[in-house]
């Protein structure tokens, strides 16, 4: 008895040593999606997610940006996004946003711009089963009269 408690005690320990573990390419998820935000005023954003991920991950998020600042040097915008997904994963990405305008709305009667955006993100899950993982996303969209629609690539471990 002793003998095949010691083997499964010893397997176990392997396994654990030899297993993916947080920032292994085994454990790393490689997600692919899409967003649909709107603007609330200048400093905000609402809106869900939809991504999947390697692994057969499929995520619903719920998406909250608040502006953060500008960068002077290079023009972007700086958001922190706080995303909550049905998996009870929540995520924060600290992004940088290249936003480049193309009209506004002013002739449509509405508050905005017509743009084009790309946005890198440093992404942190902070609760769920992601907790402590990290990560990149990259983004690019398009910003109609305050309606966002972006797809989403990036890796976390």
């Amino acid at each position: 008895m002793k003998k095949r408690s010691l083997a499964a005690t010893s397997a176990v320990l392997l396994f654990g040593l030899l297993g993916p573990t947080p920032g292994s390419d085994a454990a790393c998820i490689d997600l692919k999606g899409e967003a649909r935000t709107n603007s609330l005023g200048t400093m905000m954003t609402l809106g869900s997610a939809q991504l999947q991920g390697n692994r057969g991950l499929k995520l619903r998020c719920g998406v909250h940006g608040v502006l953060q600042g500008f960068n002077a040097e290079d023009g972007s915008l700086h958001f922190q996004h706080t995303i909550a997904c049905d998996d009870h994963s929540v995520f924060i990405l600290d992004s940088h946003t290249q936003i480049k305008v193309e009209n506004d709305c002013q002739a449509q009667g509405m508050a905005g711009s017509i743009a084009s955006f790309e946005e890198t993100s440093a992404m942190v899950g902070v609760d769920g089963p992601y907790a402590d993982w990290t990560g990149t996303a990259w983004m690019s969209g398009r910003i109609d009269c305050g309606w966002n629609h972006m797809k989403i690539t990036g890796r976390i471990c």
